[in-house]
């Protein structure tokens, strides 16, 4: 019987045989295991958002971070694949509640984070005096609104609006090449107390053509929506102004969201 052993060159084929596929099987699994830690997370804000809207109307006043910690314990604010839990909630009517919960690693940095910066910035200033808010606002004057409120969020994000995400562009009908644009906020609203974050060229708030868009976040839903209105003599978009929801409220503007000969949802 021959008993004759692989030679070193019949090892060092097997060994490269199988780096190579070791090399197309790694790539595939860690893909694999990135995709269910997305599905994971996903699913396990969802489930905390839904849980804190049906326990808010038998507890009204009930924040959705409160809510988390004390029923998931401090591991529900960290995701399968490290991220940190955020959330930010209100209330549309007495008890319904309205309940975001965002990971810093699964969630889009540039829409909702921000999203969160405006909602920070409302809270710290409700229950702040005249004089408080002017040496938290940098101004000294009296104006509280959008252009005074986008200047203290732009100055805490470095000076300078970031760019939406190529991804989000793929996904929409006609702003697949608008890669200039940017991820900024707007205050609107009576009181200006509302907030909504869309994308306009503009770099910062110097820019005078900065309040015309085609893209608004819907904060809710974690959901971009393009405005897709046809310009009436030739075959380009028109814009909606920013402005235009100055005297208006977000629960407003989200039912004019659901129009689809106006709008249609980035996904």
């Amino acid at each position: 019987m021959n008993k004759k052993g692989f030679t070193l060159t019949e090892m060092i084929v097997v060994l490269v045989i199988l780096a190579v596929l070791a090399a197309f099987a790694i790539p595939t699994m860690l893909g694999f295991v990135s995709y269910s830690q997305v599905s994971l997370c996903d699913t396990q804000r969802m489930d905390i958002v839904r849980l804190f809207e049906t326990q808010a109307r038998m507890t009204p006043g009930l924040d959705i971070n409160t809510f988390a910690k004390e029923n998931y314990g401090n591991e529900a604010h960290l995701c399968p694949g490290g991220g940190v839990y955020y959330g930010y909630s209100y209330y549309e009517s007495e008890n319904q509640a309205v309940g975001i919960m965002y990971c810093s690693e699964h969630t889009t940095v540039a829409d909702g984070r921000l999203y969160l910066d405006t909602r920070v910035l409302l809270d710290k200033i409700k229950a702040m005096t005249p004089d408080q808010k002017r040496a938290y606002l940098g101004i000294t004057d009296n104006n509280f609104s959008n252009d005074t409120y986008r200047a203290k969020i732009l100055a805490e994000n470095g000076g300078e609006w970031k760019l939406i995400p190529q991804s989000v562009l793929d996904k929409t009908a006609y702003q697949k090449k608008s890669a200039d644009l940017r991820i900024q906020p707007y205050f609107f609203g009576t009181e200006w107390d509302q907030s909504i974050i869309y994308a306009n060229t503009a770099k910062d708030t110097s820019d005078s053509n900065k309040w015309a868009t085609n893209l608004v976040f819907n904060h809710e839903n974690g959901k971009w929506y393009e405005y897709i209105v046809k310009h009436p003599s030739n075959d380009s978009r028109e814009s909606f102004s920013m402005t235009s929801l100055n005297n208006s409220t977000w629960t407003d503007f989200k039912a004019q969201l659901n129009d689809t000969t106006k709008w249609q949802v980035v996904d």
